[in-house]
């Protein structure tokens, strides 16, 4: 059974509404975009969103993510799900990435770092002020890059699927 059936047949289940008129509204909205269509463009588009969002550095990511997947109409659930590639344990190297990026795309030197190094907010603040361009830069590059490979692969992770499955039903029938 290929991804898109198993999926369908998982979430086809319907919910109760509630009472809520504002929340009514957003349903009626959600269903007239396709935000939860398990085709292979919404689902990718929604893993490149999600991507591109967890590359930016701001603490409100799903927030952000739920409104542009009904401006892009790509998948909310995925777009939401991809927003935790930065989670606590990853956001470190994903902060340094981005700024070694956006250091390397500016032309600046990378000695920020090292300069009088304490564990103060001092220092932080200090820091802060150097260093916030290279990495809002470095996200956006690092972000749009990381969002075309998860839109690439999904695709082709689809299509590989569907073609396993098409010779598995070749396979049954000569059989």
């Amino acid at each position: 059974m290929n991804i898109r059936k198993r999926l369908m047949k998982r979430f086809s289940g319907e919910t109760a509404q509630p009472k809520s008129k504002a929340f009514n509204l957003l349903t009626k909205l959600a269903r007239g975009r396709n935000v939860y269509h398990f085709g292979r463009r919404a689902v990718a588009g929604g893993a490149a969103l999600g991507v591109f969002l967890a590359f930016i550095p701001v603490p409100i990511q799903m927030l952000i993510a739920a409104p542009l997947a009904f401006l892009f109409q790509v998948n909310l659930p995925v777009a939401l799900a991809a927003t935790w590639v930065s989670n606590p344990l990853t956001l470190a190297p994903i902060l340094l990435l981005a700024y070694k990026v956006g250091s390397l795309l500016l032309g600046e030197s990378e000695q920020v770092f090292m300069e009088d190094f304490s564990i103060s907010f001092d220092w932080l603040w200090s820091v802060a002020a150097d260093v916030w361009l290279p990495v809002a830069v470095g996200s956006i590059v690092c972000g749009l890059l990381a969002a075309f490979i998860s839109y690439i692969s999904v695709i082709w992770a689809w299509r590989l699927n569907l073609l396993a499955a098409k010779k598995k039903k070749l396979l049954r029938k000569k059989s």
